[in-house]
């Protein structure tokens, strides 16, 4: 009986930051790292409905497209090796952000261990809902 309680309550507590207020970081290099990793987040997404030829795919590619858009916006300007190493690290980032969800869609899809695939599932709508209300909680 005890377990029945507190998987609920696991999960609740893993999903929290996705229920939390989202708020942009102060610095511009720290909101390049959140956008970047967003647009990683949104393009992993992305193709894998372009895969399965869902619905949602070109709302996902514009949601990508503005975090692209952001990320470039927000890098820093001045002489060729500052933008370029700032370029590197908003790379980083975009590919560290892609890895993440196409993790979560490996353990979703292949893992044998349900509990294991259901925290996939809660992790990936928590990193995808982060993204999304940077950029739909000013409507």
């Amino acid at each position: 009986m005890r377990h029945v309680v507190l998987f609920p309550l696991a999960l609740l507590c893993f999903a929290a930051p996705a229920f939390a207020a989202t708020r942009l970081p102060d610095t511009p290099m720290e909101r390049v790292e959140i956008f970047a990793t967003c647009a990683g987040r949104l393009d992993a997404l992305r193709t894998r409905q372009a895969a399965r030829h869902d619905a949602r795919v070109q709302e996902t590619t514009d949601l990508r497209d503005e975090f692209d858009l952001l990320t470039d916006a927000m890098l820093p300007y001045g002489d060729d090796e500052t933008v370029a190493e700032a370029t590197l690290q908003a790379k980083r980032w975009r590919h560290r952000g892609w890895s993440e969800i196409s993790t979560h869609f490996g353990d979703i899809d292949y893992s044998i261990n349900l509990k294991r695939a259901r925290r996939a599932e809660v992790g990936l709508d928590a990193k995808i809902a982060v993204c999304t209300r940077l950029l739909l909680s000013a409507d």
